[in-house]
């Protein structure tokens, strides 16, 4: 449809749409691709936004593990709270289920405390339901020391390196803190439109 509109208009008086005439022919399956997300984010957008989420949290810790990172630096446990602050309980079960394991077993690199940090991330959201009226920056700092705390347990009580008993919930505390304070509240918005 819109190749045979610019087609029609190929006259002398209308050159500035030649160079977009090229660019359709030549790219017309990277166009056509971009047409549809753009109609797929529209109609089902909270579905594109998870998968989205979902995408960057598993390429993010796939990385890691593919190069045996020793800091593991995760953004499951922010993205859990706002999807379980949007979409509740179920979602952010089946979401934190899925992105949090799915790297480690395409890596070959599923550890017990990746396994055991589900746990902390699935109550704790749970817990963020019950301050629904609570601004997610707020809350959320609140519960990223629940959550640091939670990570440090579980790391000393798996004799863990003093690096992943410390350093690493500590980073990860100070990493949700950022998210939160400067993402938060406009993801919560995106997921709620």
């Amino acid at each position: 449809m819109v190749l045979d509109f610019l087609k029609k208009i190929q006259h002398p008086q209308h050159e500035l749409f030649r160079p977009v005439l090229k660019f359709l022919k030549t790219r017309k399956k990277y166009v056509i691709i971009a047409i549809g997300a753009v109609i797929f984010f529209l109609k089902f957008r909270n579905i594109f936004i998870l998968f989205a989420l979902g995408l960057l949290i598993m390429s993010l810790d796939f990385f890691m593990h593919s190069f045996r990172s020793p800091i593991h630096i995760d953004l499951l446990f922010f993205v859990s709270i706002l999807i379980a602050r949007v979409y509740g309980f179920k979602t952010v079960f089946i979401f934190a289920l899925v992105a949090g394991n799915l790297p480690e077993i395409l890596t070959a690199s599923f550890e017990i405390p990746d396994m055991l940090s589900f746990f902390p991330i699935i109550i704790i959201s749970f817990i963020s339901l019950f301050f629904p009226d609570a601004d997610i920056a707020v809350i959320g700092i609140i519960l990223s020391v629940l959550f640091a705390f939670s990570e440090i347990i579980i790391a000393r009580l798996l004799a863990e390196p003093p690096h992943k008993v410390y350093l690493e919930p500590f980073l990860m505390f100070f990493v949700n803190i950022l998210l939160f304070l400067n993402f938060g509240n406009l993801i919560i918005s995106l997921m709620s439109a």
